[in-house]
């Protein structure tokens, strides 16, 4: 499907799910949710003609908290339409400070109902999500009254009783589609009904955000809810997200600005301020693993190549609770370079061409925790990092360098 010169997946046939609750898909239906009865298409209230079309997005969003009272399930204690309500509320205080403002709830459509459909076997001794889904929707169009009323959310939550997190063993606390419309939350394992981090973890799945790795191993990124931490998305992340924006000239550097032996500053703010100018992107086309087209067109590298983000995070901003390995810090990530040069950007006068990655997996990796006014060496991508002064409590200087053939080649410090 092409809409406003970008491309999106309509025909998916199967989809595979992950230990901790990620389901993706692979190929027939619709990635946004096979299990709605009708597929209105992609949000309308997305601006396809912007660079960022996720920023400035509020979600209508349609939770069903399930009662399986009938076979002994029933919903969680407490959890009523009312007070889930506010639970979500307080998502969305929080969902908009991650993202400086640009991301949230539609608190006037944001609607809750509590569903009795009917019990069936392959709930209750299989966890059989796509059957909740279908049952739930069925009871809420009944609530609702009307079809289309049900189809003008944009997203779909669904509350599962405590009885069954015996059955859905999801580590994570919940499942989520991506790309698509849907998620489910547990209500006791980990709180996660009650956690925002794991509701921003869930939900940004439908968004095509995947989990971020440290150490080589999947989800053990503390630095951000994709990770498992208590934190806003990374760089890699919020800057996919459209919520950041890169330093003036810091989007794309390569070798041309980066010469060798040279020292170039930056001034990175904290991405909890504004998140303008809060992140640098590396190209390391210098290294013989990156290959860089010079029409700046299409950008080829090979498999091995990766892109870096480069941020500042400053500790003791609600609502994170980065411990002192992260923050403050400046943290480095790593990610797939094909899927991050080859995802939607502006190519004037064409408008935004999504290649071919918009929900693929670059991998994210955080692979250095850098303390300010120290010196850390990258040498898988002959590069030097300066943590340089604060610049008041919210922003730092960034130094970087490149090398040959050994970080000598670098001064000692930036000055």
């Amino acid at each position: 499907m092409m809409s406003s010169g970008v491309c999106y997946p309509t025909s998916y046939r199967t989809y595979s799910c992950s230990a901790y609750g990620l389901c993706s898909w692979s190929s027939g239906g619709s990635p946004y949710g096979d299990y709605l009865d009708t597929y209105p298409g992609f949000p309308p209230s997305f601006d396809l003609s912007q660079p960022n079309p996720l920023a400035n997005y509020k979600e209508r969003l349609l939770v069903m908290v399930l009662d399986y009272s009938t076979c002994g399930y029933p919903a969680a204690a407490g959890l009523n339409e009312s007070s889930t309500r506010d639970i979500f509320l307080n998502f969305d205080i929080r969902i908009r400070l991650c993202s400086n403002g640009v991301f949230g709830l539609d608190q006037d459509a944001l609607r809750v109902l509590v569903v009795r459909p009917n019990c069936s076997a392959s709930i209750t001794t299989s966890c059989a999500w796509w059957t909740m889904a279908n049952d739930a929707n069925t009871a809420a169009k009944s609530i609702l009254g009307d079809d289309d009323v049900f189809n003008n959310f944009t997203h779909y939550a669904y509350i599962l009783p405590p009885g069954l997190e015996t059955k859905c063993l999801w580590a994570r606390g919940g499942m989520s589609l991506l790309p698509g419309k849907q998620f489910w939350l547990q209500t006791t394992m980990l709180g996660s009904v009650n956690r925002w981090e794991v509701f921003l973890h869930m939900n940004l799945h439908n968004y095509g955000l995947w989990h971020s790795w440290e150490n080589g191993t999947e989800f053990a990124d503390g630095s951000t809810a994709m990770g498992g931490g208590v934190a806003c998305p990374n760089a890699a992340e919020s800057s996919r997200l459209g919520w950041t924006t890169p330093v003036l000239n810091g989007e794309a550097i390569n070798s041309a600005s980066l010469l060798p032996g040279a020292v170039v500053t930056y001034t990175v703010a904290s991405a909890r301020i504004s998140g303008d100018g809060s992140f640098l992107r590396v190209m390391p086309d210098w290294l013989p693993n990156y290959y860089e087209d010079p029409n700046e067109f299409f950008l080829l590298n090979t498999a091995a190549a990766r892109n870096l983000y480069i941020e500042f995070r400053a500790a003791g901003y609600y609502p994170e609770a980065l411990g002192e390995a992260y923050a403050p810090k400046i943290n480095v990530y790593e990610v797939n370079a094909i899927m991050d040069n080859g995802y939607l950007h502006y190519v004037p006068p064409i408008g935004n061409w999504a290649l071919e990655y918009s929900y693929t997996d670059r991998k994210i990796q955080i692979i250095s925790k850098i303390p300010t006014s120290s010196r850390a060496v990258l040498s898988s991508y002959n590069l030097v990092v300066y943590g340089g002064a604060l610049t008041g409590q919210d922003k730092v200087k960034v130094h970087l360098c490149r090398y040959i053939t050994n970080n000598g080649e670098c001064p000692a410090s930036p000055q």
